[in-house]
């Protein structure tokens, strides 16, 4: 069987971390920064009101950040006219859409104050950080644009660079300061829109350098009923991807109080990093996989799928053992003693977070395939089963049972999704080679919370531990990762030679 290509794919891939992990570091100093210098009831109205935001930017988005790429491409290669006819479409729809949900922010500020059911300075905020709806919803179009006609070192510098370093300026300055919520939210704003503003200069040039402008006819071409076909079912995955995390600060807020909204939304970014080895191998797993389908070779698909996730489920191990096993001491060293609570939402989050991860690519892989009904109805069952669930668990666990009805309704929606794959992609459930590597992986990081729940070793020896389980693993693992092929240069060195050889 050719594995080259899907080594290819998983060198490639691991060379974009760079820019995602610096991204990523500086989230999370802003968000201890953020934790460290609000109180826990204002960090939760402030995390309440961005939960509002991503979701009213995700409808605003309408999935065309993802779409804009597909039409884009096949217009400029078929008729060239309605380039700009798509963009000036989705621009438009985003604008509409942006500025009814502002709007409706005002309206349901009213409602709030009234009804009482949300705390008045969380209502307050909201009024403040509305306006990020349509500006995150731009942003992420214009992004996607980037992508297609600007420089590679653009898309990092405002992607990467930018967008982070502005919200940590933000952030930095209130600490020293000893500025309010209400600072911090403004300040949020202005990042970006300074943000959109950059972008769209950049594209500008982008556009002038490729003609774009030029071509543009006087009366634009809108292919209103292509791009809205494609971009719904887009818009599903993206907003039930959204609503998990945003819906359960929601409930939380009804349901409890802003300190419950800051004791699960304080440590929710920290499990998330449990996703970013998946979402930066999916960049070069798209083009792979796609080939493979379209030259009906499934047999390199199916090896492809599970090499890259068993890469995924090791690469990623080290963060679940921070974030799972050592929930406990980690949450009090980033946040505080009164975060202490949050240790154990922490650990639970990250069990669903490592499961989405460690299945692999099961839902891009559907959408190569075709097979798009089956992701719908995934996204369909976890609405359903969240709402329920989360009003139970929510009420009487708070936070906690937030945690647990998010990682539920994680594991029952890639289960769906893998079984979907199974059947339609004949992508084995999982094969025995790999089947050794998750059972490892999780005995690991079984035995490593044990250690920390009945021991309590201090951080430093937890951390110590922590890296020599990863190792421990990546050695046992070796066979099934088949490193002296994908990345040879690693059997050059003596040590990592002895380490890595099957």
């Amino acid at each position: 069987m050719d594995r080259r290509p899907g080594a290819l794919h998983i060198r490639g891939s691991a060379l974009l971390l760079g820019g995602r992990l610096f991204a990523l570091a500086l989230g999370l100093v802003t968000e201890v920064v953020l934790v460290r210098s609000l109180s826990k009831e204002d960090f939760g109205a402030f995390a309440w009101a961005l939960s509002i935001v991503s979701l009213g930017a995700s409808l605003a988005a309408f999935g065309f950040d993802k779409a804009v790429g597909r039409f884009v491409a096949i217009y400029q290669e078929r008729q060239t006219d309605r380039v700009g006819g798509v963009i000036v479409l989705m621009a438009m729809t985003i604008v509409l859409i942006g500025g009814f949900i502002v709007i409706g922010g005002f309206i349901l500020h009213g409602a709030m104050r009234q009804s009482g059911w949300v705390d008045e300075a969380a209502a307050g905020l909201l009024l403040i950080v509305i306006g990020l709806v349509p500006l995150r919803a731009l942003d992420a179009l214009l992004i996607s644009l980037l992508a297609m006609f600007a420089s590679p070192m653009s898309i990092l510098v405002r992607r990467y660079l930018l967008a982070p370093g502005l919200e940590f300026a933000v952030v930095a300055v209130a600490a020293v300061v000893g500025a309010g919520v209400a600072t911090i939210a403004v300040g949020y704003v202005i990042a970006a829109l300074i943000g959109l503003v950059v972008a769209g200069a950049v594209l500008a040039r982008a556009f002038a350098r490729s003609g774009i402008l030029h071509s543009m006819p006087r009366r634009a071409d809108l292919p209103v009923r292509e791009v809205f076909a494609y971009a719904i079912p887009l818009l599903s995955s993206d907003f039930v991807f959204v609503l998990r995390g945003s819906l359960m600060v929601i409930m939380l807020e009804a349901l409890h109080s802003t300190a419950e909204v800051a004791t699960f939304r304080a440590v929710l970014p920290v499990a998330r990093t449990n996703l970013i080895v998946l979402q930066t191998f999916a960049v070069l797993f798209t083009p792979a996989a796609a080939r493979f389908f379209a030259r009906g070779r499934h047999s390199d698909l199916n090896a492809l799928y599970w090499q890259s996730a068993g890469w995924i489920a090791v690469a990623t191990l080290p963060v679940l053992l921070l974030s799972f096993s050592l929930a406990g001491p980690v949450t009090v060293l980033l946040f505080g003693e009164s975060y202490a609570d949050a240790g154990a939402v922490l650990a639970v989050l990250a069990v669903g977070y490592y499961f989405n991860a460690a299945m692999g690519f099961n839902s891009l892989t559907l959408r190569i395939v075709g097979v798009v009904r089956y992701i719908f109805l995934a996204d369909l069952v976890t609405i359903v089963v969240i709402l329920p669930i989360g009003y139970l668990l929510i009420s009487s666990f708070g936070a906690l049972g937030a945690a647990i009805s998010l990682s539920t309704t994680l594991v029952l929606q890639n289960v769906i999704y893998h079984a979907a794959l199974h059947r339609k992609a004949g992508v084995d459930l999982l094969p025995r080679v790999h089947l050794r590597t998750y059972v490892i992986v999780t005995i690991a990081a079984g035995c490593l919370f044990v250690i920390q729940l009945f021991l309590r070793p201090p951080i430093a020896a937890g951390l110590l531990a922590a890296a020599l389980t990863a190792g421990t693993v990546l050695y046992v693992s070796r066979k099934a990762l088949n490193v002296p092929e994908i990345f040879p240069e690693l059997m050059r060195v003596p040590g990592l030679r002895w380490l890595l050889r099957p």
